[in-house]
């Protein structure tokens, strides 16, 4: 019975990573738009279809995604985990406005600590590579069970 489960689980592993992949081999032309303090935070990008004959636009609110994980200090500051419903940007002010060389690492200014009941702002970085928060599915972007919305444009 033990083989049998095992075949199971590994033919489900290999049926879900047919159905994704990481955005860095299949996604171009990443963007994060964010409109202020507590609004949503989306990441638009073009992928592949699973055929590779054609590109989607989609847009995926990262507010899905990811949650803050508040830190404690200046030297563990806050960072963004994958959690299903998070609402990360909740906690920042501004994102998207700092460059990085990997087009998968965006920045945000959030929260990073709280000294003596004062809020500290600082860089978060969110690596939308790490792990398998964020897929390609078909085209179109996707967390936990969120997929993007189509976009004419990206």
């Amino acid at each position: 019975m033990k083989y049998i489960l095992t075949q199971t689980y590994l033919a489900c592993g290999l049926l879900a990573h047919l159905t994704t992949a990481a955005i860095d081999h299949t996604c171009t032309d990443l963007e994060v738009k964010f409109d202020g303090a507590g609004s949503p935070i989306f990441l638009t990008a073009k992928c592949q279809n699973r055929e590779n004959t054609a590109t989607q636009c989609s847009e995926l609110n990262l507010n899905l995604c990811y949650r803050l994980q508040l830190g404690s200090s200046v030297d563990n500051p806050s960072i963004a985990v994958g959690s299903n419903g998070g609402n990360f940007g909740r906690y920042c002010t501004d994102c998207g406005a700092t460059n990085s060389p990997d087009p998968t690492v965006k920045y945000c200014t959030c929260v990073a600590y709280e000294d003596n009941g004062k809020l500290i702002y600082g860089e978060v970085e969110i690596d939308l590579n790490e792990g398998t928060i964020i897929q390609d599915s078909n085209g179109f972007l996707q967390c936990f069970d969120h997929t993007a919305a189509a976009m004419d444009n990206c």
